[in-house]
């Protein structure tokens, strides 16, 4: 390969990480409407207020060390993040759009409405609870997010091995959430705390620009688990 074909290459792999660089993502709920818990025959007569989910999740975002791939030898670099919504640097994408509090509100109002289990579900920002037999607290202790770049110990050269197929990275996406539902009183009266992990491999023609979409599939998850685990305890609220 001539020094001409590596300048090349080079320059167009740069070109294409900064296509993918400049692409913004954005949070979507549900992925899979069909994935959404629901049963057919277990409708109660309550009425479920969904408030803004809390924030507890660590601060601490690191992305310096992504730029050590440049480095000869070295094989890969990676990102990690507490807050993903706060970063400009992922694998493929520039940057997530999402708002803990009122986008995990909102997915959760939507799968607790879906599930059939309930007369009415709404989401509020904490104006509207009168109306409410139980209100819907959740907390979101874990959106983490690190994105593994691979050069192959090639530094700036390493991405001309994407173009035949090699993984370009891969992204893990981890949650952890606690849902509780309170009465009129402020009590407790049912708790749940899930977690849960993803990772996917990318490519120049595989997941790119996937880096975080896998929050919401493992959202739908934790609210399956939490809506399956509540309903045979629904007998004993009404």
């Amino acid at each position: 390969m001539t020094r001409s074909t590596i300048v090349s290459l080079t320059l167009l792999t740069t070109l294409v990480a900064l296509l993918g660089c400049n692409t913004q993502a954005k949070w979507t709920y549900p992925i899979n409407p069909e994935q959404l818990y629901r049963v057919e025959a277990q409708r109660t007569d309550l009425t479920i207020g969904v408030l803004p989910f809390r924030e507890s999740r660590p601060v601490k975002n690191q992305s310096a060390t992504m730029f050590l791939y440049l480095i000869p030898l070295v094989p890969y670099a990676s990102v990690n993040y507490e807050r993903p919504e706060a970063a400009k640097m992922f694998n493929t994408i520039a940057e997530w759009e999402f708002q803990v509090d009122e986008d995990l509100g909102k997915a959760a109002a939507r799968s607790f409405e879906n599930s059939g289990l309930f007369k009415r579900v709404y989401f509020t920002l904490g104006g509207e609870t009168r109306e409410a037999d139980y209100m819907l607290r959740g907390t979101a202790h874990r959106t983490f997010y690190q994105g593994t770049i691979y050069s192959y110990g090639l530094s700036a050269l390493g991405p001309l091995l994407w173009y035949i197929g090699l993984p370009a990275g891969s992204s893990i996406n981890e949650t952890e959430f606690l849902f509780e539902l309170v009465d009129p009183a402020g009590q407790v009266v049912w708790t749940y705390r899930t977690d849960g992990s993803h990772k996917i491999t990318q490519g120049l023609f595989y997941n790119w620009g996937n880096d975080a979409l896998h929050f919401a599939t493992l959202t739908e998850d934790a609210l399956n688990e939490a809506l399956q685990d509540l309903a045979p305890r629904l007998a004993e609220l009404r």
